[in-house]
C-alpha cells in the first residue's frame, strides 16, 4: 500500500508541476 500511495503522490506532483 505504501508504494502505492507514493506513486499517487508522485503522479498528482507531475501535474501539479505541469500546471505550474
Amino acid at each position: 500500500m505504501l508504494y502505492i500511495t507514493i506513486a499517487i503522490l508522485a503522479g498528482v506532483s507531475i501535474v501539479v508541476a505541469r500546471i505550474i
